[in-house]
């Protein structure tokens, strides 16, 4: 029965081959754009949540409003945090269990990094000659940043490679590009003429994320600093927490005016301005709107489901031509 049905199909696809060829085209077109789009936004719509506990992480960001008459208020908001203030939380809060910060290379300065400027990196092969490129993709982290997001490495120990003041992890791309073939870890390359070991590679992120590095260099050297320094807000912070704590709720408990005064009393006295802490679920962040420190470019959620619906509907209209054509054929004479 069935090779009789299957013998049937392609006779009658056989009589009209024109209409037969428009009609699996038209098939064939629709389901391969409707794939493709649906597919990319429902893959796009999930970012960020292929990591490890993202349902516990959040960014922690601030708005800042200051006005000049106490009557016109101006106002920005803040993606990253000055220096201490995650361990400032992590040592008030105790259903916090972890932080991470990590610092993007156009806000590295001097005090913060020991670099400053763009990041020249340089490693000097056997043959003693030199691969030397500007690199843009190069932050400074705490030494848990991998362990913390869970981002898979190829080579090393994500608990251990950032643990040297002096040590690097890189990406798959970049460890391609100076080394080739050769193995990477062990190796010594220059950092703006400053030696660093690394001791990792990890796999190149995903696009469905807002993280956006290749290098990352350890913070160990600056720790001190990092816990004390009173400045602007330059580092991009984490928390994480030790259950799904809500973090409306938490967001209440930090904004609270004493909090407020303890993290940033002689600042708001000192420019006479307001602060309102900030603290956004992880998987808000990629579609949030870009704020002020931000080194990623915010995703749509609205166009993103624009681009399913236009999937669907190039699926339904694949079926239409072929349908259309043989409605014609039939009303002919």
């Amino acid at each position: 029965m069935f090779f009789n049905n299957l013998k049937l199909s392609f006779r009658l696809l056989l009589r009209n081959p024109f209409f037969s060829i428009i009609n699996i085209l038209g098939l064939a077109v629709g389901f391969a754009v409707f794939f493709l789009l649906w597919q990319y936004g429902k893959r796009e719509l999930k970012s960020d949540r292929h990591w490890r506990d993202w349902e516990r992480i959040a960014r922690v960001g601030i708005l800042w409003e200051w006005s000049d008459d106490d009557k016109n208020w101006e106002s920005e908001k803040y993606g990253t945090t000055g220096p201490p203030l995650a361990l400032q939380l992590i040592a008030d809060f105790p259903e916090l269990e972890s932080f991470t910060r990590i610092l993007y290379r156009p806000s590295f300065m001097k005090d913060l990094t020991g670099l400053e400027g763009s990041i020249i990196i340089a490693y000097e092969k056997p043959d003693h000659s030199e691969v030397r490129n500007l690199e843009d993709k190069v932050v400074m982290a705490d030494a848990n940043l991998f362990e913390f997001f869970s981002i898979p490495m190829v080579k090393g120990d994500p608990t251990r490679a950032l643990g040297d003041g002096n040590s690097v992890v890189i990406s798959s791309t970049i460890a391609l590009k100076y080394f080739g073939h050769e193995e990477p870890l062990g190796k010594i390359i220059s950092v703006n003429n400053q030696p660093h070991l690394i001791t990792g590679v990890f796999n190149d992120l995903p696009h469905n994320t807002h993280l956006d590095f290749q290098l990352v260099l350890s913070n160990r050297s600056k720790n001190d600093y990092w816990a004390t320094a009173f400045g602007p807000p330059r580092l991009t912070t984490y928390l994480k927490n030790k259950t799904n704590t809500d973090w409306k709720e938490f967001t209440s408990k930090v904004n609270q005016p004493e909090m407020i005064e303890k993290y940033y009393g002689p600042a708001l006295r000192q420019f006479e301005s307001k602060a309102t802490n900030l603290i956004q679920p992880l998987n808000h962040v990629a579609f949030s709107q870009k704020w002020r420190g931000d080194y990623f470019n915010p995703k749509s959620e609205t166009l993103l489901y624009i681009f399913q619906s236009v999937g669907l509907a190039v699926l339904v209209l694949g079926l239409v031509p072929g349908g259309l054509l043989n409605v014609v054929a039939r009303a002919l004479p």
